[in-house]
Order: C-alpha cells, then sequence, then structure tokens
C-alpha cells in the first residue's frame, strides 16, 4: 500500500550550458536523464538566470524578459536603459552585469509581484513591480553577494555578512543582522536560502579564483567546504547547523534554494554549481568544472562536471508548471 503520509518534494532541475540551438538541456537528478526543450529565446549571447521556475533573459542589445521555460510564457521587463546608473553601467562588461534576480513570488500565481536584482560592477540592488516600465534602485552603498523574499520581505547579504532589509516602499535598507566576527577566515562567497521556514546564511570556502601554485600563471577555484548558519532575525541569533536532516540545498550561480524529502538525491548534503564569474570571464572555455555534492555529515566531496560555458553556467530551476 502506498504511505500517503509521505510527499517527495520535486527536485530542481539543472539547466545546462546551451550549446547555441534553440534546444535547451535540463538534467533530472531523480531520474539521471536529460530533457531537451525548445527555448530559442535562451539562444547566442543571452544570459539566463532563475528564480521560482522563471529565467530572466539579458540579451546583447540589453532587452530583458521573464521567460517561464515549461510553457515559454514571456514577461517583457523594463530596458535596462531605465536603471537610474545606464550611462555609467553600459560601460561595464556584459558578464558583470547582472549578477542576482529574486521574485516574490510565482507569476503564474499571483500578478501582484515583485522582482529584484543585484547589478553592476558594484553589486547595486534595483527592482521593478508588475507592469513597471522602469527599474527603481535601492538607495544603497553596499557591496551585495545575495538577495531572497522571506516572510513577506526582501532581505540582502553584503560582502561584509551583514543582513540587510530592503524597503521597496521608501527605496532603502536597513541592517537586520551581522555575522559573527571570527566565525571563519574568509566571506569568498555568501547565500541568503529559505529552509523550512528558517533563514539561513550558507558560506562558501574556496568558490574564488587563486593562483594553482607559487609563479603559476594558470588559475584554480575548487570549493572545499561549505559553513551553514541559521539566522533567528528577530533576535539576530546566529546558529551554526551541523546536520540538515532530511533537507537538500541547492547552491550556485544565481539560483539557490532548499528541498525536504527529496527523492533522487541525497539528503543533508550541498549540490553546488560553479559560482566563480571570473572563470567565466578569464577562461577560453568558461567555467562549469567547479560542481559536486558535499556532505554535512563529514565534510566530504564528490566531484561532477557537466560542460563548460563561456555564458550561461550550469544554474538550478525549480519545476513549476
Amino acid at each position: 500500500m502506498e504511505n500517503l503520509s509521505f510527499k517527495c518534494s520535486k527536485l530542481p532541475w539543472l539547466m545546462l550550458p546551451q550549446r547555441y540551438s534553440n534546444l535547451r538541456d535540463f538534467f533530472d537528478l531523480s531520474k539521471g536523464t536529460t530533457h531537451q526543450i525548445m527555448l530559442p529565446e535562451a539562444k547566442g549571447n543571452k544570459m539566463c538566470f532563475s528564480s521560482k521556475g522563471w529565467l530572466i533573459t539579458l540579451d546583447q542589445h540589453w532587452n530583458m524578459n521573464l521567460l517561464h521555460p515549461f510553457s515559454r510564457i514571456t514577461i517583457k521587463l523594463p530596458h535596462s536603459t531605465t536603471f537610474r546608473d545606464w550611462f555609467s553601467l553600459r560601460t561595464y562588461k556584459f558578464l558583470f552585469f547582472m549578477t542576482k534576480f529574486v521574485l516574490s513570488s510565482n507569476p503564474l500565481v499571483s500578478s501582484d509581484y515583485v522582482l529584484m536584482v543585484i547589478y553592476g560592477a558594484t553589486a547595486k540592488l534595483a527592482y521593478c513591480k508588475a507592469g513597471d516600465k522602469q527599474w527603481t534602485s535601492i538607495n544603497t552603498r553596499k557591496t551585495y553577494y545575495d538577495i531572497n523574499y522571506y516572510k513577506g520581505q526582501f532581505y540582502a547579504l553584503d560582502c561584509h555578512g551583514e543582513i540587510m532589509a530592503c524597503d521597496i516602499k521608501n527605496g532603502e535598507v536597513s541592517p537586520v543582522a551581522q555575522l559573527p566576527s571570527g566565525c571563519c577566515s574568509c566571506l569568498e562567497k555568501l547565500y541568503l536560502v529559505e529552509s523550512e521556514g528558517k533563514f539561513l546564511v550558507i558560506i562558501r570556502e574556496g568558490a574564488q579564483v587563486r593562483p594553482k601554485r607559487e609563479n603559476s600563471h594558470k588559475n584554480i577555484h575548487a570549493t572545499y567546504g561549505f559553513l551553514v548558519f541559521e539566522v533567528d532575525l528577530s533576535t539576530t541569533t546566529w546558529t551554526k547547523v551541523e546536520d540538515l536532516g532530511n533537507r537538500t540545498l541547492f547552491l550556485g550561480y544565481n539560483s539557490s534554494l532548499s528541498i525536504s524529502n527529496a527523492c533522487g538525491c541525497e539528503h543533508n548534503c550541498i549540490y553546488f554549481t560553479e559560482d566563480s564569474a571570473e572563470s567565466y570571464f578569464h577562461r577560453r572555455k568558461g567555467g562549469g568544472e567547479d560542481m559536486g555534492i558535499y556532505y554535512m555529515k563529514d565534510g566530504s566531496i564528490v566531484r561532477q562536471f557537466m560542460g563548460y560555458s563561456p555564458i550561461t553556467p550550469p544554474m538550478w530551476v525549480e519545476q513549476s508548471f
């Protein structure tokens, strides 16, 4: 008899590097199979980022759209030229124009959604609401690593480990909690993830490019560990998480999430993809090789590799239909 008390959560699919065709490959972890989806909207020199099962595309003409890969529904977004500081932004490398976007809700479910992005070489914040004709900037001089939407509020995490609440009504940010000093030696890459109603901050160690050996011009980047903290925003209490239980974290370039009771993958693990922008910019083949599974129990890593990409790296996409 089927056990109806146990609900198996759907795993995200891994959108693989593009191969300059109208087809995009999505890898299904649970079955070990690859699905091909016709996505001409994501073809060629376009960047894609993922949130709540949607992609945001940015092409070389600086047009921006929301794209639902499973239905191919497209929503036009304000043009890049409507960013407040566009005249300085346009001189930046295309690759670094945007590093993260997050939706407050799924546009398939709600027409009242807000979209926030981290953009520009100095990692600023901007947002647009459904139907807006231009982007609205958040007043802040900080440099941000990640953003997320948690219990009706946007939060941003800066490069020093400080969590900021983003008020889109007045366009301001306010400090909420600061990563305790001495908890790690170097903040190389930081993530915000909601997990079973909890607010997590994850530190990725070894994400940045460094010399392979002394007196060598070749670089290597290889993740060697993760630190996970649960943050109580009401008391600003940080608690180190040693065991994720039945949860699995999926981290990577632009897209991070938590799944509980997932079938077809390991529990108490972190699945990670490449997340070093420098590797995509400096290498002829691009990035993609720093991928694997991190086991919370003993800190071991099993390496995986799904192919290089000079433009759009492998990226987690939630299944939403």
